[in-house]
């Protein structure tokens, strides 16, 4: 993936969308391209790409991926449909605060992975590091938290952690967002070793999969990350 170009949650509707970025809607079976008729050409192939590895990597390669733009609008009513309503003309035009330069400013610069734990009753946050990230930051022992600057925060939780770790890691997360005084519409997400969605490993400069011997359900919106 080009690490020039990241792809963040954001909540299912119409108004968090502008016509000046690219978005994936991954409904399982279905996965469908919007690309925003604003939106520059890297972002778009961009966009296939990332689409394409959430199908391969997320759905062991069982969905279809679907294209939308100004030429392509075979899937655009079942888009609009699956996302609560709406049509092209209803997406908002791009605005100054949607520029990619701006959003690395104000939110690009936030990516930062922490190991938590309440081994004495209180929570404990241990920065490991911001960007860029490795993947052998990540230890398999351990429960982290990977903030991105959107409004979805996720929990890694590696195989060897404890039980009591396990089933506390989401709790943890949730005191968390509390004691930063994040709103409450933040999100959430769990994540297991050995199961990361390509929206998570987009964060880390290397990911080796299992099987690699050498070398390296949700909306999503590009953003710009160095």
């Amino acid at each position: 993936m080009d690490m020039g170009i990241f792809f963040s949650q954001i909540p299912l509707e119409i108004g968090q969308m502008n016509r000046g970025d690219c978005f994936i809607l991954d409904c399982g079976k279905d996965i469908y391209v919007y690309m925003g008729p604003e939106s520059r050409r890297i972002e778009r192939l961009q966009a296939v790409v990332v689409a394409n590895q959430i199908r391969d990597e997320d759905h062991a390669g069982g969905s279809r991926v679907h294209v939308i733009d100004e030429s392509a609008t075979e899937y655009t009513e079942k888009f609009f449909e699956e996302l609560g309503g709406g049509g092209p003309n209803d997406v908002p035009s791009a605005s100054p605060s949607d520029d990619d330069a701006e959003f690395e400013k104000t939110q690009g610069l936030t990516v930062e992975l922490s190991k938590i734990s309440d081994a004495d009753g209180s929570l404990s946050v241990e920065k490991v590091g911001g960007k860029p990230l490795t993947q052998d930051m990540l230890g398999t022992g351990d429960v982290y938290l990977l903030e991105t600057g959107s409004a979805v925060i996720y929990v890694w939780v590696g195989r060897g952690s404890s039980k009591a770790e396990k089933l506390l890691a989401m709790n943890l997360a949730v005191k968390y967002i509390q004691e930063k005084g994040y709103p409450k519409s933040t999100k959430v997400e769990r994540i297991v070793e050995g199961g990361e969605p390509a929206v998570f490993k987009q964060y880390f400069k290397t990911w080796r999969e299992p099987e690699d011997t050498i070398g390296l359900g949700r909306v999503y919106s590009k953003r710009q990350i160095t």
